[in-house]
């Protein structure tokens, strides 16, 4: 029969991994969702990282849209619901 330490230190990297590949999942939609938003702004995703805020999951994406007539790239921030 396992072991009451054994049983916890299975639950506990259990535990980990799923937390670990829930990131994981959160990150990757973070990058589809900046994916879409830099596609419709014309522009480059820079950036895309899962966050909370008010205790919801959100992602904040940073976009470089280009200046006008030869201006520098504007860079735009937007923080939107995850999902």
């Amino acid at each position: 029969m396992m072991g009451f330490m054994t049983m916890i230190r299975h639950i506990a990297a259990t535990l980990i991994l799923f937390l670990a590949f829930a990131e994981g999942a959160a990150a990757a939609d973070c990058f589809s969702i900046g994916q879409s938003i830099a596609r419709e702004r014309g522009g480059e995703l820079v950036r895309a990282v899962p966050s909370s805020r008010n205790g919801q999951p959100v992602c904040e994406i940073v976009v470089l849209v280009p200046g006008r007539d030869g201006e520098r790239p504007r860079r735009e921030q937007v923080t939107v619901p995850q999902g």
